[in-house]
């Protein structure tokens, strides 16, 4: 019983100093490192969502752009609404910022922001066009409905405390 469990460690053993350090001879990865290096060019809209013909400011920067450089922003409407792509130009500030005003389309839907520049890979960001806005609730009517439910209760505190003193008998 003992030769048994001594073949078993020993084959254990073995087995552990073969697999153990196969992956430290493998080839290393090929993969892109992590975290990936930071973009040429990065575009940003002031939100993710808009209303319907808003006039909204796109920028672009990053260390590609040099002060007076262009860069091409091409907005791209959902394919459902049939609108053709907006392109505009803009050229980097002293900051080394580009910046472009559009109004946007009334279509509904996702549209693509892409950026590009001379010597950087074409960006990308997106943003919504929908008819609600993304702020949130209108809490108004609720304000209003809780204070007059406080005020009613703080008018019902006040009678039933005059009603509840007593009063002295004339004589």
């Amino acid at each position: 019983m003992t030769g048994m469990w001594k073949r078993t460690i020993a084959t254990v053993a073995l087995l552990l100093g073969v697999v153990a350090p196969a992956p430290a001879l493998a080839a290393p990865p090929t993969s892109d490192p992590y975290p990936p290096g930071e973009a040429c060019l990065a575009v940003t809209t002031p939100s993710a969502a808009f209303l319907p013909g808003a006039v909204v400011t796109i920028s672009a920067a990053g260390y590609g752009l040099p002060v007076g450089g262009t860069v091409t922003f091409t907005i791209i409407p959902p394919a459902s609404s049939g609108l053709p792509p907006i392109v505009a130009t803009g050229v980097a500030d002293s900051t080394g910022v580009a910046r472009v005003t559009v109004t946007l389309p009334s279509a509904l839907g996702t549209y693509q922001v892409f950026a590009t520049t001379q010597g950087c890979e074409e960006v990308e960001s997106s943003f919504i066009i929908r008819n609600l806005p993304s702020a949130g609730s209108n809490t108004e009517p609720w304000l209003l409905a809780g204070g007059a439910t406080v005020g009613i209760g703080l008018l019902f505190v006040v009678v039933a405390a005059r009603r509840r003193r007593p009063r002295t008998a004339a004589v």
